[in-house]
């Protein structure tokens, strides 16, 4: 994945208690910055005021939005 591109909580991801909060409703994000393969951060859709640097994920946690 590379910045720009257009993402969404794999089924993996859905299942973690870590993304709970975010699997309800499923929202689409942007790739905002990548920092290695396991460091992915995201800005949501439906949570413009919340992204901070705790906002990083796995690539496994993720797949592309179609």
């Amino acid at each position: 994945m590379k910045v720009g591109d257009l993402v969404k909580l794999s089924a993996r991801g859905k299942k973690l208690q870590r993304h709970n909060w975010l699997a309800k409703k499923d929202p689409i994000g942007i790739v905002v910055k990548v920092d290695t393969w396991y460091s992915i951060y995201v800005q949501w859709t439906d949570y413009a005021r919340h992204y901070s640097k705790d906002m990083s994920y796995f690539r496994h946690d993720l797949k592309y939005a179609k």
